[in-house]
C-alpha cells in the first residue's frame, strides 16, 4: 500500500467520509424498517432476525478476507467491488424480493458494507494525520447511523413502502 501525499488524498478522504455516512445510514435504518418488513413477509420477529444474521455473516466473511482481496486485486479495485456489491444489493432490496432471496441479498449487503468499512480504514491508516482522520471517519459513520432512521421514518410517515429507502441508498451508492 502506498502512502498518498496529503493534498492528493483529499478526494479519497471525502469519498471515505461519504461512504461511511452511507453505510451508517443503511445500518441505522434497518431497525425502523423491521415492522414493515415483518408485515410484508408475514413472519415473526424471530424469523425477521435472520436478516441480521445474514448481514453479519456477510460482514464477517468480508472482513476476514480483506487482506487476501486487497493483495490480489489492489485497494482501488477492492473498494470499487465493495461499492458495486452495495449498489446491487440495495437495488435488489428495492425490488422487494421474497424472503429467502432477501436473506441472500442481505448477506451480500453485509459483505459489501464490510469491504467499504475495512477498505477505507486501511486507506486512511496509510495517510498522514491518520488518527485524526480515523476519528472523523467513524464520526461520519455515526452521523449516518443517526440520519438513517430519520430518513427511513420520514419515508414511512408519508406512506411510502419500506423498499423505497433502498432506492435512496442505491442512488447514493452510485455517487
Amino acid at each position: 500500500m502506498t502512502v498518498h501525499k496529503e493534498s492528493s488524498s483529499f478526494p479519497l478522504v471525502g469519498l471515505a467520509f461519504c461512504d461511511f455516512m452511507l453505510i451508517g445510514a443503511i445500518g441505522g435504518a434497518s431497525g425502523v424498517l423491521l415492522p414493515s418488513q415483518i408485515a410484508y413477509y408475514h413472519v415473526n420477529t424471530s424469523t425477521i432476525g435472520l436478516l441480521f444474521f445474514a448481514f453479519c455473516t456477510g460482514y464477517v466473511l468480508s472482513a476476514g478476507s480483506t487482506g487476501f482481496f486487497i493483495q490480489k486485486i489492489g485497494q482501488h479495485w477492492y473498494l470499487i467491488c465493495g461499492t458495486a456489491i452495495c449498489v446491487a444489493s440495495t437495488f435488489a432490496f428495492s425490488l422487494k424480493p421474497s424472503f429467502t432471496p432477501a436473506l441472500v441479498t442481505n448477506l451480500f449487503l453485509g459483505f459489501g458494507t464490510a469491504v467499504i468499512d475495512t477498505g477505507f480504514n486501511a486507506l486512511i491508516s496509510s495517510l498522514p494525520r491518520r488518527t485524526k482522520l480515523l476519528n472523523y471517519l467513524h464520526a461520519f459513520y455515526g452521523t449516518g447511523a443517526l440520519l438513517g432512521p430519520l430518513v427511513a421514518s420520514a419515508f414511512l410517515s408519508i406512506h411510502w413502502e419500506w423498499n423505497t429507502i433502498y432506492l435512496v441508498w442505491c442512488s447514493l451508492s452510485l455517487l
